[in-house]
């Protein structure tokens, strides 16, 4: 039976996860595991004769966008000890933290993993990235025009504030507190740098990940040219390519980096669960409404039983049960994937063919738990 560790118990279940992961989890989770009072709470375990043998962390998040905000529940740190596999205590874990999600009013949940092993419990891959390449060749060639200089966060500090300011800019984003905006740019290994003007002035920043040359997220003041700060940042990392990750949101920094990458490609930034689809239609389709001409009309959907009838209008996206014939039948899971991924299969309906995906959404790996 799953429960809520004890403060004392603390120091087992680090050393539990750690033993099955084989990861120092306090440097690469540090908004989980640095406080031991934090760690705990958001998570549950089971135990066999006392001892810790399976784990799982349940990690709040707000999805923030110009229609309203989502809820959602980070899952990670899944852990059951190899001796006691076969017995159940994943899926009860997994249906724990689905409770946990219905008592925090989540319409979301996310989590990084095989889709092999959490398809079972309703998540799939979903949302979307944008990857580009920066080669060698413009590296070494550009001129930039801009004067930028970058220096490591941990160094500079007292830019924080102007970070977290420009991360609150964007169109939507992850709910960051300003006080834990650096240790969440050091989520997974990653590294915050802040990029200044040629004034001195606070101007953006880039996030690397693990590997050498990956930056996972940029933001920029909208005077700044992305091809300046990218072509800067490969000499003052001595880096000889690039490979950049921006978000959906990220509309202005995206159609820069179209005009002068290679290999532009997208991707999917995690596997998603909807337990809300009205809230999550509602919010993130009238986002998409807000900027994108959608044809107007209704659809009625049957997911899984539950029938919404799906209304573009005036700009506006509202999602309300009705017993009217469906237009389209979907699980959970498929729903889910229709309705936020570009890499859903082709709807026979023409209206909701000319909406897909009609939620988009994305998640920044320092935002993924």
């Amino acid at each position: 039976m799953t429960e809520r560790p004890a403060l004392s118990d603390y120091n087992q279940l680090l050393s539990f996860e750690e033993r099955v992961f084989h990861v120092r989890f306090r440097q690469k989770v540090p908004k989980l595991y640095r406080d031991p009072a934090v760690c705990v709470d958001r998570h549950r375990v089971i135990r066999e004769n006392g001892k810790i043998v399976a784990a799982i962390a349940a990690w709040p998040g707000v999805l923030q966008t110009p229609a309203g905000t989502l809820s959602a529940v980070g899952i990670g740190s899944v852990a059951v000890d190899s001796s006691c596999r076969g017995k159940g205590y994943m899926r009860e874990m997994m249906e724990d933290c689905d409770a946990i999600a219905a008592q925090q009013g989540a319409a979301l949940g996310f989590l990084s993993g095989y889709r092999q092993r959490y398809a079972y419990y309703g998540y799939t891959p979903a949302g979307v990235q944008y990857l580009y390449e920066i080669r060698n060749y413009l590296i070494t060639r550009a001129q930039p025009k801009q004067a930028l200089t970058f220096s490591p966060l941990k160094d500079d500090l007292d830019s924080v504030p102007a970070l977290a300011a420009l991360h609150r800019g964007q169109d939507a984003y992850w709910l960051r507190k300003e006080e834990d905006f650096f240790m969440t740019t050091t989520m997974w290994r990653c590294r915050a740098y802040t990029v200044r003007d040629e004034n001195g002035a606070v101007c953006g920043y880039i996030v690397t990940e693990r590997f050498r040359g990956e930056i996972g997220e940029m933001v920029l003041r909208d005077d700044v040219c992305a091809e300046d700060c990218l072509v800067l940042f490969a000499r003052y990392k001595k880096w000889p390519r690039l490979r950049v990750t921006l978000q959906e949101p990220q509309y202005a920094l995206r159609a820069q980096l179209a005009s002068f990458a290679e290999h532009p490609a997208i991707s999917a930034p995690a596997m998603f669960k909807v337990f809300d689809f009205p809230k999550v239609i509602e919010t993130l389709g009238s986002w998409k409404a807000q900027r994108v001409a959608l044809p107007e009309g209704s659809v009625v959907l049957d997911i899984d039983g539950e029938k919404l009838r799906v209304t573009v209008k005036d700009s506006r996206v509202t999602a309300e049960p009705t017993s009217d014939n469906a237009d389209l039948c979907f699980t959970k899971e498929a729903a889910a994937s229709a309705l936020l991924s570009p890499f859903a299969a082709p709807q026979s309906h023409p209206l909701f063919a000319a909406w897909s995906p009609l939620c988009p959404l994305s998640l920044p790996h320092c935002d993924n738990i």
